[in-house]
């Protein structure tokens, strides 16, 4: 499974990215972690185009306003693929943007974690 992770502020979606690699997952980011570039305009492309785009894109949040950082998960939308916000600790349930609240989910990262288990198992499943 290969995921997009965005983060309202640099760094906060790192942590998450650790585990998810973990796990299994590819996960790409919307910026270098060095400068606020979007990958889209630079070598190597958009996580979301190319020969093996993302799957699924998982903002990492803690305030109400979104930020250029999460610019993803409007890409995500408009590509059509499912977003999911999550917070910065455990327990947390992101706010949502007022323009994505309808069209995004917002769930605690131990559900994060626990749906991708499962996704990654039933992938290996139907192998």
């Amino acid at each position: 499974m290969h995921i997009l992770v965005t983060e309202q502020n640099p760094g906060q979606g790192e942590d998450l990215a650790q585990r998810l690699r973990y796990l299994g997952c590819t996960v790409s980011t919307c910026h270098d972690g060095s400068a606020d570039i979007c990958r889209g305009v630079v070598a190597g492309g958009c996580p979301l185009e190319g020969r093996r785009p993302a799957d699924l894109v998982v903002g990492v949040r803690g305030e109400r306003e979104l930020t250029a950082h999460e610019y993803g998960a409007v890409c995500g939308l408009r590509a059509g693929l499912p977003v999911v916000l999550t917070g910065l600790d455990w327990k947390d349930k992101p706010p949502v943007p007022d323009g994505l609240r309808p069209r995004v989910s917002s769930v605690r990262r131990s559900a994060l974690l626990n749906g991708c288990v499962d996704a990654l198992r039933d992938d290996r499943e139907n192998r």
